[in-house]
């Protein structure tokens, strides 16, 4: 289970690797300028938070392992329709979605490692965002490479893959145990939380 989880984390740094290892050649084949791309991460940020405080209720509702598995594939497939996207409202259309998937898998993948940590008795969380830094790393060499090469459509089959078959190994694992506790976080019971904590990480994000 741990594993499992553990390749969670790296699939999604690989996504997010490759994408940011590509951009730059995907901004140029858009013809989408500084200018425009500044506007169009400043929505993405404001997507990524609101599903970060939203899957709190999510997998409240319907428990971690299904909204992480269900989340994990949908991640997938955006960032590889973003990685093929050749206009400027494809890429921030896309990117924006990819923002608001990406959240909900960055806060329930959170949540189960939080959860098989306190299981463990012991701290692994700071292992498993350490596989994610690695994924993030290769994907991004990945991602220059074969966007320079003769297909560059591999860049987004290659994040949908990783992440689909993370996902489900995960989701296989996870049904070896005993249901999933829901998650009872501060967002859980109204949907969304604007609390000056979240407000503060989003300005910190935001300049950043």
């Amino acid at each position: 289970m741990h594993a499992t989880v553990a390749g969670v984390f790296f699939a999604f740094g690989v996504g997010i690797g490759l994408w940011g290892g590509a951009a730059g050649a995907i901004l140029a084949r858009a013809h989408i300028d500084s200018a425009a791309f500044g506007v169009i991460l400043t929505a993405y940020t404001a997507a990524y938070l609101v599903a970060m405080s939203a899957g709190g209720a999510l997998a409240h509702a319907f428990g971690v392992r299904k909204v992480l598995v269900v989340g994990a594939i949908a991640f997938g497939a955006a960032l590889c329709a973003l990685l093929n996207a050749r206009t400027a409202a494809t890429v921030g259309g896309i990117l924006i979605g990819s923002g608001l998937l990406g959240g909900v898998v960055d806060v329930t993948m959170n949540a189960e490692g939080a959860r098989i940590e306190r299981r463990l008795g012991r701290p692994i969380l700071a292992r498993l965002h350490g596989a994610a830094s690695a994924g993030m790393t290769i994907g991004a060499i990945l991602g220059s490479l074969i966007v320079a090469s003769a297909a560059p459509w591999a860049a987004g089959l290659t994040a949908a893959l990783g992440l689909g078959a993370a996902g489900l190994a995960y989701g296989r694992a996870a049904m070896g145990e005993a249901e999933l506790a829901k998650v009872a976080l501060p967002s859980a019971a109204r949907g969304l939380s604007f609390a000056p904590a979240l407000i503060g990480l989003g300005i910190v994000i935001g300049v950043s």
